[in-house]
């Protein structure tokens, strides 16, 4: 079985997608450290990527042939993303979202560690912005580029807005739904 894992930024994705894969003993993929990784590597923020993406879909398209691929190539995977649900059409499709402050507030602790390559964010309401703004700005792509749109519930099997619970209690349902979805194994 393959999961996806759609959804806003900080609503959980890969805390979910990583537990999961440990409790299933599947493999994992994040597409967002996919992206974080790319901008590393050109020496830029992933402001600074989603800035270049804005301007033609060379970049996205790259990491949708990959999830394509995957898709094609692999089974008995969990992965996040934003459009995982549409190049893995044969996968189960989860969507977890957070109200941007809640999102905000999750992320913040982390880049105050460096251990996230978002941007130059000053403050916890400048990174709520910044997260505002990047959503918008992939419907925008995906609905320009594909006619996605990737914060409609109704392209998922299960949708979680994950703004008022903890992680635990976003995995339990998450965990619950998958279970009952497929015959999968829990280690």
């Amino acid at each position: 079985m393959i999961i996806t894992i759609d959804g806003t930024p900080g609503s959980g994705k890969n805390s979910i997608g990583e537990k999961l894969e440990k409790v299933l003993g599947y493999k994992f993929y994040s597409m967002g450290d996919l992206m974080r990784h790319m901008a590393t590597r050109k020496g830029i923020t992933l402001v600074d990527l989603n800035r270049q993406r804005d301007k033609g879909p060379t970049i996205d398209k790259d990491v949708d042939d990959y999830q394509r691929e995957l898709g094609k190539e692999e089974d008995n995977f969990v992965i996040t993303g934003r459009t995982s649900y549409h190049f893995i059409p044969h996968a189960l499709k989860v969507f977890l979202k957070a109200d941007y402050n809640v999102a905000a507030s999750r992320i913040w602790p982390d880049l105050q560690k460096n251990e996230r390559n978002e941007g130059n964010f000053h403050t916890e309401k400048d990174l709520e912005n910044g997260l505002k703004k990047r959503n918008e700005g992939d419907r925008k792509r995906y609905l320009k580029y594909y006619k996605l749109d990737v914060n409609d519930s109704a392209n998922y099997d299960f949708a979680l807005n994950t703004s008022n619970l903890d992680k635990k209690q976003v995995y339990d349902l998450v965990l619950e739904f998958v279970k009952k979805a497929g015959k999968v194994r829990v280690r």
